[in-house]
């Protein structure tokens, strides 16, 4: 034994130092040949191209041995024909031990740099290196399984126990082209015994990238660890983890992963992707594979670049790839977890699954499937949306036939909650789920739902669905157009589907339904054929239900009954009927078949007996609108029964307006010889009489009646029957209406004739073939009996109706009803007959009725003028037409052959109108009224006191007078054409004038024209603005001219021929002529303002000329008045005048030839100042009645010499004051004194008239000659025709002075007298003066000396003469009379 061991150890000895030795050999010998490698580089490349069977190439090759560590580097390492392999630097230590030991190269470490490779996809799926040659790898792997692949990629991983990969890029290939490029920055691989791991980094980037991802933010991180041996499977496992850290899966990458899955085209994710989350695997032999983690990718939108770039190249791909189903799916995310057996079992378990599908929102999504070969496939989730995931199964085209049909039709929404489904191994589908909200569409005769909650359940064909209590909605569309609500509902619905039997059918059992149908209980059963379209589809469907609104007719009648019975059930109830039904119930059983080909089942589904519909309601306090435009009945209380296309309603009781209605019955039937129903509506009426009005007014019967009882009102009671019968739906049957209404106390107003009949009493009897016809009552019109009655004229629709009235009435009532003014001239009671024509609709007449009033006139008086007025016993004919219409009434007035009258009333108020007399009327086209005609004689006066009623504003009914013309906003104008041989104005008559104008309101513009005046009268006839007269012509007769002393002139003395006159009625009036005739006389143009008032009448600014004397204001500038005339009247009606004014003339001889004078005075101007007043009119103007001032002004003229012919008392006054007179009795030497008459420059002074016959001259009345004055004051007595004057005259001494003197003191005195006077001749002459005293009659004065050197003489006198008028005034006898104004007050009317 010892020898043994001896000899095994000498032999392990041995067998060791021969290793070292061998090895130090080897050491020695690598390290003496590492140098040399290059040399051979060529040689090793084409060693290696002849072993891998790829041409290799490389640029460096070195070795580095140190004992027993080699080392070996390549440098620019190519493999394949154009170097698909490539890289950039390699550092292998070889494990030397381990391959002497192992007979083959055993690397330790590998550092591998700038690694470059393709990867490329075969036809068959396997992948190779790129370079290689595909015809070695598919030999390869036709050797077997045991043999190492040349070109497996997984080979590089086997190399040795470390391997470090830096930089390394592989580019991926598919069989169509498609490729993709990997970047991994680092790869680690270790191998140790029989554990292995791999940890990488990678970046995935597209072609032509030029930007790489940052070295310091990894997109991906892989690490995998395995233990065992990677080809054996049933003794590895393994670990591993990915982490994707925003990954970018550029479409190229998208669609190489497509190309990579099973997966049909349609169903390929297009698009770029961002990808995140983090995988759990984990694998064993005998637990299978486990997997967990959390995923999410999200769509990448193009930028515009690259979409512009791609746009073509898309638009050319879209015509030719099919469109992606998922192209809507914008992210997707959620919790994976599963486990997977191979041939035993698989689970997966999805949790929050979050779709992003494009306008869908998306409930996050928990489901867990699993299968095996015993249990088959099992599915459970907690909420599934269905109307997501319908749409997204209809995008997915995942459901084919009838399923996909039936899917695409219901359009389900809701969810499904608690969702089991199992799928056996031998195909059978079991389903339980809980309904949430479900929603569906109708779809072959099934309803569609809403707001569904309850249990379903599904067991192969068969299945139910349990109502939870809850509301939801049904809808029927083949059969109802609204919907039902109900708010709580239970019961069962359950189906059935026989595919041999070809039959679908859903029954329901007890429901019980509560909502706006009130409480409901029923059933229905639905019966489908399972092939579509195969036959017909049939619904029963039974209800019973109470309290509910009545309105629940319009729900339960199906709209497969008639239109016109549906639409008069949908009326006459309506949709808002305050009824409740107490009791009903409703049964429909009928087939339908609308959409197939096949002829007989067509033909069956349009037949009229393919359903039954049957309806029994009770109801109460309901609204019956039986008939179009016919008055609704209320509160009523009824049956209601529907059996097809019949409808009875009975009601005991109903209210029709405020008519009580009784033994109501409403039928509707089918019309049994076409199309269409006939109604038929039976009821007794009792209640007022107004309302039984409103059955012509506000019902059908209008369109046969018209509009011309609208304006009607009656009052009363009244009691009657209605029936009606009237086609329905189109139906060719004749309508017919029958009222009977008998009438007790009634008031009948008609108002567009503002007419009132009392005590009304009689029957309307209205009969849609017979009108109203028959129809006779009585009543009192305007306190006086009448009666009536109604007749028609004409057949068919062209028969009018009228209404006979006959009756009495007096003027004053009838003045009243028409408010025309004009009736006030017409007195007594007359008899008449009136007419109401109503035409027939047909005629399409402008007006709705047409009243005519006819009478005689007989014991009536017309108070007018002749020709125009009548006697109370004569007759004359009277006719008033008045057509009533929409538009307007239009009045005709005939009043015997003298008056026509036509007047058109819009809303009451004229708009338009004419009054012919002696003439034919014809209406104005334009708005006004027109007055036209022709009299033989106006008296204009009469007609003025006649016309005083248009003066009145209101009459004693209290309406408005007159009001045609002025009381509208818009006042209507008024045109006159008239024509009269006579024309009354007072005494004054005007024959043959012709008058034309036109008046708008008070504003007024008159035309005339005669022989007497022509011209023009306009303004305002209110009185707001004076009228303006203007003439072109005036004649007036002369005055008749009495002989003085005549007894005539002694009354018209005395009498005042305008005494009483009313001047305060006279308008206000700026007159002007331009021409004033008297006689024969022209006085030329002529004007003045007259102004009236109560107590005064003033004609101001008098203007005009009459025989060389021109009337003008007194004063100058601003304070120039002029010429006024006043005539005033006191409290007790006594009459004064006054004239202020300025006569200016200018040869006072000639105007004294105009006036028939001898000429006494000669003047080149004259202008006299007037201030008078006298009692009486301005007609009864005398100098015995003048009271006032005269101030005189002549200018260079001269005294004539007067003759001794006598002349009138005017004349004979005029001659006290002619100077030359005087200056020749005086025999003085004045040489301004010539054989013709004296001269004088200017005549000047004042004259006052006292009122009682007295001339005062107190301002002496001076006349300056060119060398000599005079002057004259005292007082002269116009009545006794006396004088008592002072004339002081001024002389020239040289000629008059030494006689004087000498006549007084002798001729010594004389001569001393003449030589002063021609020292002194200035202060003499002005001291030359002698006065005079005149005294005695007009016909002899006596003339005496008074003084010489008198110059204030004449002064003096006119001082006495005013203080012994004071004194007068003073005596008892004057105390007590009314003084005469003093002249200073007399002052103009302004």
């Amino acid at each position: 034994m010892i020898g043994v061991l001896r000899w095994l150890a000498r032999k392990f000895w041995l067998l060791t130092v021969s290793v070292v030795i061998a090895l130090a050999i080897l050491v020695q010998t690598g390290r003496i040949l590492s140098p040399q490698v290059e040399q051979y580089r060529p040689q090793i490349s084409s060693w290696l191209s002849a072993s891998l069977g790829v041409p290799v190439q490389m640029d460096r090759l070195s070795l580095r041995w140190q004992a027993l560590e080699v080392a070996l580097q390549l440098d620019g390492l190519r493999l394949g024909e154009n170097g698909e392999v490539q890289m950039g630097y390699g550092l292998f230590h070889l494990d030397l031990l381990a391959s002497l030991w192992n007979r083959e190269l055993v690397w330790k470490n590998l550092q591998v740099h700038d690694f470059a490779a393709g990867l490329s996809r075969g036809e068959r799926g396997q992948w190779h290196i790129d370079g290689f040659p595909q015809a070695s790898v598919e030999a390869v792997d036709k050797a077997g399984e045991g043999v190492a692949r040349v070109g497996d990629p997984a080979r590089i991983f086997q190399l040795g126990p470390k391997v470090q990969v830096r930089n390394a890029s592989i580019t991926l290939r598919l069989a169509d082209g498609q490729r993709a490029e990997v970047n991994l920055p680092q790869i680690h691989l270790e191998n140790s015994g029989y554990f292995h791991r791999l940890s990488a980094r990678a970046f995935i980037s597209r072609d032509g990238d030029s930007q790489m991802a940052e070295v310091d933010r990894e997109t991906l991180r892989l690490i995998l660890e395995g233990r065992g041996n990677p080809r054996d499977k049933s003794h590895f496992s393994l670990n591993g983890y990915i982490q994707l850290n925003e990954l970018l899966l550029d479409e190229d990458i998208v669609t190489l992963l497509h190309q990579l899955t099973p997966l049909p085209e349609k169903y390929h994710w297009a698009g770029r992707k961002q990808a995140r989350g983090k995988l759990w695997l984990q694998s064993a032999a005998d637990s299978g594979y486990r997997l967990l983690g959390r995923l999410s990718l999200e769509q990448v939108e193009p930028d515009g670049q690259a979409q512009a770039e791609n746009s073509d190249v898309i638009a050319a791909a879209d015509s030719e790839s099919p469109v992606s189903v998922l192209a809507p799916l914008q992210s997707v995310a959620g919790d994976i977890s599963g486990r997977w057996q191979p041939g035993q079992q698989w689970r997966l378990a999805l949790q929050d699954i979050q779709l992003d599908w494009r306008g869908l929102e998306m409930p996050p999504l928990n489901l867990q499937t699993s299968g095996s070969r015993e249990h088959g496939l099992q599915l459970a989730a907690d909420v599934i949306d269905l109307g997501g995931w319908s749409s997204i199964l209809e995008r997915l085209e995942l459901l084919q036939g009838p399923a996909d049909e039936w899917l695409r039709a219901l359009q389900p929404s809701g969810q499904l909650r608690s969702v089991q489904l199992v799928r056996a191994i031998d195909g059978q589908i079991a389903l339980s789920a809980n309904l949430r909200d479900l929603r569906a569409e109708a779809y072959r005769g099934a309803p569609a739902v809403a707001g569904l909650n309850g249990f379903v359940q599904l067991q192969g064909a068969n299945g139910r669905v349990e109502l939870d209590g809850g509301g939801f909605s049904a809808h029927f569309p083949n059969l109802y157009g609204d919907t039902f609500h109900f708010e709580h509902a239970s019961g069962t619905v359950a189906w059935s589907v026989d595919r041999q039997g070809n039959s679908v059918q859903v029954l329901s059992g007890p429901l019980q339904l509560d909502g706006e149908l009130g409480k409901v209980s029923g059933q229905f059963l639905l019966q489908l054929p399972y092939v579509a379209r195969t036959r017909a589809a049939e619904l029963t469907l039974a209800l019973g239900l109470r309290d509910a609104p009545l309105s629940v007719q319009r729900q339960l009648v199906p709209q497969t009954v008639s239109d016109d019975l549906r639409h008069w059930l949908n009326d006459g109830l309506g949709n808002k009927n305050s009824g409740r039904v107490t009791n009903a119930a409703f049964v429909y059983r009928g087939s339908s078949y609308r959409e197939g080909d096949d002829e007989r089942l067509l033909a069956l589904g349009q037949h009229a007996d393919r359903q039954t519909v049957q309806l029994a309601a009770d109801f109460n306090t309901a609204d019956l609108d039986y008939a179009a435009g016919w008055p609704a009945a209320h509160n009523v209380d009824g049956r209601l029964l529907i059996n097809d296309g019949n409808v009875l309603v009975r009601a005991a009781a109903a209210r029709l307006w405020n008519i009580d209605a009784r033994d109501i019955v409403v039928g509707v039937t089918p019309n049994p010889h076409g199309i269409g129903s006939r109604l038929d509506v039976h009821a007794q009426l009792s209640g007022p009489a107004a309302d039984g009005l409103r059955l012509l007014q506000q019902s059908p019967l209008r369109q046969q009646l018209g509009s011309a009882f609208d304006e009607w009102k009656l009052g009363g009671h009244m009691d009657g029957s209605l029936a009606l019968s009237q086609p329905l739906g189109g139906a060719d049957l004749p309508a017919r209406q029958r009222v009977q209404l008998d009438l007790q106390r009634g008031a009948l107003q008609l108002q567009n004739l503002n007419l009132q009949i009392e005590q009304l009493h009689g029957r309307v009897d209205y009969d849609s073939e017979q009108g109203l016809a028959g129809t006779r009552f009585n009543g009192r019109l305007w306190g006086r009996p009448l009666s009536a009655k109604i007749r028609h004229f004409g057949t068919g629709e062209q028969r009018d109706t009228q209404v006979v009235v006959d009756g009495s009435a007096d003027t004053e009532s009838v003045r009243r009803w028409s408010g025309r003014p004009e009736l006030q001239w017409l007195d007594g009671v007359f008899a008449y007959q009136a007419l109401v024509t109503i035409p027939a609709k047909a005629k399409e007449e402008p007006y709705s009725a047409i009243f005519e009033l006819n009478s005689n006139l007989a014991g009536v008086a017309v108070n007018l003028p002749a020709p125009l007025g009548k006697q109370a016993e004569a007759k004359t004919n009277f006719v008033l037409r008045v057509p009533i219409g929409e538009q307007g009434s239009l009045f005709h007035l005939n009043l015997g052959e003298h008056v026509q009258g036509q007047f058109w009333l819009v809303q009451g108020a004229m708009e338009r109108g004419v009054i012919a007399l002696n003439s034919e009327a014809r209406l104005p086209r334009d708005r006004g009224l027109a007055i036209s005609g022709d009299l033989s004689r106006i008296d204009l006066p009469r007609w003025r006191e006649l016309l005083r009623i248009y003066d009145a504003r209101e009459s004693d009914t209290g309406e408005s007078v007159g009001a045609d013309l002025e009381a509208s906003p818009q006042p209507l104008p008024v045109s006159l054409d008239l024509s009269t041989d006579r024309l009354l104005l007072g005494t004054t008559e005007i024959e043959h004038i012709h008058v034309r104008g036109r008046g708008l309101g008070a504003d007024w513009q008159l035309q005339f024209d005669s022989d007497t005046a022509a011209g023009q009268l306009s303004g305002a006839m209110d009185g707001s603005t004076p009228l303006q007269l203007e003439l072109t012509h005036l004649r007036l007769p002369a005055p008749s001219e009495a002989a003085a002393g005549s007894e005539d002139a002694e009354k018209q003395e005395k009498a005042d021929p305008w005494a009483g006159f009313d001047f305060a009625g006279l308008p206000r009036i700026d007159f002007s002529t331009e021409s004033l005739h008297i006689g024969e006389e022209d006085l030329g143009r002529w004007s003045f303002r007259l102004r009236p008032s109560t107590d005064r009448l003033v004609l101001s600014d008098i203007r005009g000329a009459a025989r060389g004397v021109r009337l003008e204001g007194r004063g100058s500038g601003e304070k120039r008045l002029g010429a006024q005339l006043m005539w005033m009247r006191d409290a007790d009606g006594r009459d004064s005048s006054q004239f202020i004014g300025r006569l200016v003339a200018d040869d006072l001889a000639d105007v004294q030839r105009a006036w028939g004078q001898e000429p006494l005075i000669e003047s080149r101007f004259a202008s006299f100042d007037t201030a008078l007043r006298w009692d009486g009119s301005p007609a009864r103007v005398a100098g015995n009645l003048l009271s006032g001032e005269l101030k005189i002004d002549i200018r260079d003229g001269r005294f004539l010499r007067a003759t001794d012919n006598a002349g009138s008392a005017l004349l004979r006054l005029l001659s006290l004051f002619n100077f030359d007179t005087w200056a020749r009795r005086l025999r003085l030497d004045f040489s301004d004194l010539y054989q013709s008459g004296m001269a004088f420059d200017q005549v000047r002074g004042e004259v006052v008239f006292e009122g009682d016959g007295q001339l005062l001259i107190a301002v002496p009345i001076q006349v300056e000659g060119p060398t000599s004055e005079l002057q004259m004051a005292g007082r002269v007595n116009l009545k006794r025709e006396d004088l008592n004057l002072t004339l002081v005259a001024t002389l020239p001494v040289g000629n008059n002075l030494a006689l004087v003197a000498a006549l007084a003191g002798g001729l010594p005195a004389a001569a001393g007298v003449y030589l002063i006077s021609k020292a002194f001749k200035k202060q003499v002459n002005k001291m030359a003066s002698v006065s005079y005293r005149i005294s005695g009659d007009w016909e002899e004065p006596e003339v005496r000396f008074d003084k010489l050197f008198d110059g204030d003489g004449a002064q003096r006198q006119g001082e006495a003469a005013e203080r012994e008028e004071r004194r007068r005034l003073q005596t008892p006898e004057n105390l007590y009379a009314e003084p005469a104004e003093p002249p200073s007050r007399l002052t103009p009317a302004i």
